[in-house]
């Protein structure tokens, strides 16, 4: 699934779920339709003429996407949703980029991909000490 699709889908999932939780349940869909601004409602059906032009195969995993979303707990799916917000918050020249760094990192062999990943995890293990340390080593190295 690409990005458009992940984007499409996790929107769908942001605004039903605020449906979800500002609604009772009785309340009947056309009821919750109606109270949304003409804003959400012109920003739904767009995104709702996106899905519908997609293919078979791109709706099933958007909608397997959304199941697997509706799984999580809350905390993963506010973080997820943090994240998203995030990136459409990037300006497109930085989106492309970490498109673009996300491909390569993904056509790397397993072995490269295993040696980043444990880089990665002992990143996140540091403290900002040590990583101050090691940034400057850096900087360094780079001079040199």
């Amino acid at each position: 699934m690409n990005r458009r699709q992940l984007l499409i889908s996790f929107a769908l999932l942001t605004v039903a779920a605020k449906l979800n939780a500002q609604e009772p349940s009785q309340d009947s869909a056309r009821e919750r339709w109606n109270r949304l601004s003409d804003e959400e409602k012109a920003a739904l059906r767009e995104k709702w003429k996106k899905f519908q032009s997609l293919p078979p195969e791109k709706k099933e995993k958007i909608r397997a996407s959304l199941s697997k979303f509706k799984k999580l707990d809350p905390e993963q799916r506010a973080r997820i949703k943090e994240n998203l917000a995030k990136w459409k918050a990037l300006p497109p020249e930085k989106r492309e980029e970490l498109k673009q760094k996300f491909k390569k990192l993904n056509n790397l062999d397993p072995e490269k991909k295993r040696h980043l990943r444990e880089r990665f995890n002992k990143w996140n293990k540091m403290s900002p000490e040590q990583k101050d340390r090691f940034r400057q080593r850096a900087k360094k190295r780079r001079r040199s």
